[in-house]
């Protein structure tokens, strides 16, 4: 095998890897993001029944 094969194949694994490291951090955020927004809306929730009592 000629050594510029083995620095293509590495770089590939290195891309993929830094691909799928994206890809969790992205899932990270997303449902951070999520668990926010539907904390946000359930004390919105509250507020307008203690506003509507």
């Amino acid at each position: 095998m000629e050594p510029q094969f083995y620095a293509a194949e590495n770089e590939y694994r290195r891309e993929q890897l830094r691909d799928v490291r994206r890809a969790q951090a992205l899932r990270k955020v997303t449902r951070l993001r999520a668990m926010l927004l539907q904390r946000r809306a359930e004390r919105a929730a509250r507020e307008s029944i203690i506003r509507a009592a």
